[in-house]
């Protein structure tokens, strides 16, 4: 399938993508006014270890090392009931220090000496002044574990301020990934309807089909494009011989009888017309007393399927009709005629 007829498939059932678009908003709007706010709030910690001024190179690096070490670990105790306990009470929070830990992470760069504090709470107040707290508490206590001959020091160097806007919900990035997830489950429908109807959307899905040749196509009820096609018929070969041709179709279509009369108009005395039923039908038509010598199949874009193509040209083949040629109704002239204006190799 090319990308073109692929397009064309798509904004042919536009009116399902909407509707899959629309039902995949409803869940994001109702968690855009159903979801409680979180603030997100984080403090930055600077982890030193002091030297003098005498030290040598080698003691400068080892106190870098030892620097990043303690940050490592840290910020694995940050998360644990050693800090969080004392904050949870002190600021009433009513949780304890493990269920605080929830909504508490700590992340440092590599090969740095930064600790950086984060907090989630549903008040943006709430969550500053838990991030604070900590850091306040994570300096006494790493302070006082570490002890003195490691001349281990740990400033805040950025305060928690209270964010102005939540982190969650994100009207922006929820509407982004409804109307996406939308857009990419209504074009699977789309094409999965498609290759289970196999629906004819364009004159190579036929031609991919059966080797009957496509005499031409045409809007229904269009009496310059009747002509046109009255011509190909006169001038192909393999209709020089046949008095009484019928016009039979995949399915119940108003435009097949239009054209029905206006190509009988067209043709004149030479040629009998004859307007066959449906396929289902068809039979009691084509096995009148007047019986017809060929057998034109129209083909309606966007309503007709493969599978009742190849019916309709098996019924002909037991009713030993042979079919002369495809013509195919188009809804909006989209497919040119001239390209199929044409006789089929066989008849030059």
């Amino acid at each position: 399938m090319e990308l073109r007829e692929l397009i064309r498939i798509l904004l042919r059932a536009y009116r399902v993508i909407v509707v899959t678009i629309a039902i995949c908003l409803i869940p994001a709007i109702a968690a855009m006014f159903l979801q409680t706010p979180s603030y997100h709030a984080a403090t930055l910690i600077y982890v030193d270890v002091e030297t003098i001024s005498t030290s040598s190179i080698d003691e400068l690096s080892q106190a870098v090392e030892t620097a990043n070490a303690r940050t490592i670990t840290f910020k694995q105790l940050i998360s644990t009931p050693l800090v969080l306990s004392p904050v949870a009470e002190g600021l009433i929070l009513g949780i304890s220090g493990e269920m605080l830990a929830s909504h508490v992470t700590a992340q440092s760069a590599l090969d740095t000496s930064i600790l950086e504090i984060n907090v989630t709470w549903s008040d943006p107040e709430t969550a500053a002044t838990i991030a604070n707290r900590i850091a306040t508490e994570a300096i006494s206590t790493f302070a006082l574990a570490a002890g003195t001959p490691s001349h281990l020091k740990l400033i805040q160097v950025q305060p928690a301020v209270a964010p102005t806007a939540p982190i969650t919900p994100n009207p922006p990035l929820l509407l982004g990934l409804a109307i996406f997830g939308g857009l990419l489950l209504g074009s699977a429908l789309v094409l999965f309807r498609q290759g289970w109807t196999r629906t004819i959307y364009s004159v190579e899905q036929i031609e991919a089909a059966t080797t009957i040749p496509i005499l031409a196509t045409a809007r229904s009820g269009e009496s310059a494009e009747t002509d046109l096609i009255a011509g190909i018929i006169q001038t192909a070969k393999r209709f020089r011989e046949v008095h009484s041709i019928a016009l039979v179709s995949a399915g119940e279509r108003p435009g097949k009888s239009v054209l029905s009369e206006r190509l009988s108009l067209a043709l004149g005395d030479r040629y009998t017309v004859v307007d066959s039923p449906a396929r289902l039908g068809s039979r009691e038509a084509l096995e009148s007393p007047d019986r017809v010598d060929s057998a034109v199949v129209v083909v309606c874009l966007g309503k007709d399927t493969i599978p009742g193509i190849n019916v309709v040209l098996a019924q002909l083949e037991l009713l030993a009709v042979p079919a002369g040629g495809i013509i195919v109704l188009t809804q909006n002239g989209s497919v040119p005629l001239g390209r199929f204006a044409r006789s089929p190799r066989d008849d030059r």
